[in-house]
C-alpha cells in the first residue's frame, strides 16, 4: 500500500515536471519575435496605388436579374425539371428503377417506406443483441 502511495507521487511529481516544461517552451516560443522579412518599400508601394487595385475588387458571384419575373420563371423551370425528373420512374417487376440526371448530382433518391421498415428492422433484429 505504501509502495503505491510511494509510486503514485513519484508520477505526480514527474507529471507536474513535463507541464511545467511545457508551459516555458509555449511562453519562450510566445516570447520569440519573427524577423520582418518585408522591406519598408512594399508598404509605400501599396500606399501609392490605392486600393482599387484588380486584385484587391470583390467580383460579383450572384446573378443579378432585372426583373421578377426572370427570378420566378427561373425558379418554375428547375420546379419542372424536377418533377420531371422524379416521374421518369420505371417499374421493373416488384423493384422501382430510377436514373438522375444530371441536374442536381447530390439528389438522393425519395425513401421509400417498405424499404426503410425492412432495412430497419434488419439493423435491429434481435440477434445481434445475443452473444
Amino acid at each position: 500500500m505504501k509502495e503505491q502511495k510511494h509510486l503514485r507521487r513519484l508520477q505526480d511529481q514527474h507529471n507536474k515536471q513535463q507541464q511545467e516544461l511545457k508551459r516555458s517552451r509555449s511562453q519562450t516560443e510566445k516570447q520569440i519575435e519573427l524577423p520582418e522579412f518585408l522591406p519598408d518599400d512594399i508598404m509605400t508601394d501599396i500606399q501609392t496605388l490605392g486600393v482599387n487595385d484588380e486584385y484587391t475588387e470583390k467580383k460579383n458571384t450572384y446573378k443579378k436579374f432585372d426583373d421578377e419575373k426572370d427570378i420566378r420563371a427561373l425558379k418554375i423551370e428547375k420546379l419542372k425539371a424536377l418533377k420531371k425528373s422524379r416521374s421518369a420512374a420505371i417499374q421493373k417487376g416488384p423493384v422501382r428503377v430510377q436514373v438522375h440526371t444530371t441536374i442536381n448530382k447530390k439528389q438522393v433518391p425519395m425513401a421509400e417506406r417498405k424499404i426503410v421498415g425492412s432495412r430497419d428492422k434488419w439493423l435491429h433484429r434481435k440477434s445481434l443483441n445475443r452473444k
